[in-house]
C-alpha cells in the first residue's frame, strides 16, 4: 500500500498565491509609503512573529512527547508578555526609542554594552531564522527539493523586507496570519466533522 504523499495541484496554487501576495505588499508599501500603522496589523504580526513554522511543527510535537509538561512553555510566555505589557511598553513607549538595545545604552551610559547585546541579538536572530526557513522547507520537500524551498521562501522574504521596509513586513505579516490561522481552522472543522461522522457511524451501529 503505497503511503508516500506528495504535493498537489492546489497546494502549489496556494504556495505560489501567498509568495507572492507578500512580495506584492512590500513592492505596495514601497509605492505608497509614509502612512500611519493600525494597531489590528501590528498585532497580526506580533503574532506571526510569535506563530512560525516551528510552533506550527514543534509544538505539537512536545505535546505529543511530553504531554502537559510542555504547557509550562506556555505558561512562562504568558507571563513574559504580562511583564512586557505592564512594566517595558509605559516606561520605553514615552521615551521614544527604537530598540532595546538603545535603552540599555541609555540605561547604564555604556555603548559596549549595546553593541555587546546587538552581537547576541544578531546571532541569536540567525540562529532562529535558520530553523525558521528550515521547517517549512520540511513540510514542502514532499514535492519541492528543500535547498529550493528554502531559497524562494527567503528571497521573497528578503526581498519584500528590503523594498517596502517594516511597513511591508507588518502587513505580510498580518496576511500570513490570516492563511496561518484559515489552515489551522480549516483543520480543526475536518476533523471535528470526521470524528463527529465516526461516532455517528457507530451509534448507528449500535
Amino acid at each position: 500500500m503505497d503511503t508516500s504523499v506528495s504535493l498537489q495541484l492546489t497546494d502549489y496554487i496556494v504556495l505560489a498565491v501567498v509568495l507572492l501576495v507578500s512580495l506584492g505588499i512590500g513592492v505596495l508599501e514601497y509605492l505608497l509609503g509614509g502612512r500611519r500603522m493600525f494597531m489590528i496589523p501590528v498585532a497580526l504580526s506580533i503574532f506571526a512573529t510569535f506563530t512560525s513554522g516551528i510552533s506550527l511543527l514543534g509544538i505539537p510535537m512536545d505535546f505529543y512527547l511530553y504531554g502537559e509538561m510542555s504547557s509550562l512553555v506556555s505558561i512562562g510566555m504568558a507571563m513574559g508578555c504580562i511583564y512586557a505589557l505592564l512594566l517595558l511598553v509605559p516606561l520605553m513607549y514615552p521615551l521614544r526609542l527604537l530598540s532595546l538595545y538603545e535603552y540599555l545604552e541609555l540605561r547604564f551610559q555604556s555603548r559596549s554594552l549595546r553593541l555587546l547585546a546587538l552581537l547576541i541579538g544578531m546571532l541569536q536572530t540567525l540562529g532562529y531564522m535558520a530553523i525558521a526557513l528550515l521547517s517549512p522547507a520540511l513540510a514542502l520537500q514532499v514535492g519541492l527539493p528543500m535547498w529550493l524551498s528554502v531559497g524562494v521562501i527567503g528571497l521573497i522574504g528578503t526581498l519584500y523586507t528590503a523594498i517596502g521596509g517594516i511597513k511591508s513586513v507588518v502587513w505580510t505579516d498580518a496576511f500570513q496570519s490570516f492563511v496561518t490561522l484559515g489552515g489551522m481552522l480549516t483543520i480543526i472543522i475536518r476533523d471535528s466533522f470526521s470524528h463527529l461522522f465516526i461516532i455517528s457511524f457507530l451509534f448507528h451501529c449500535r
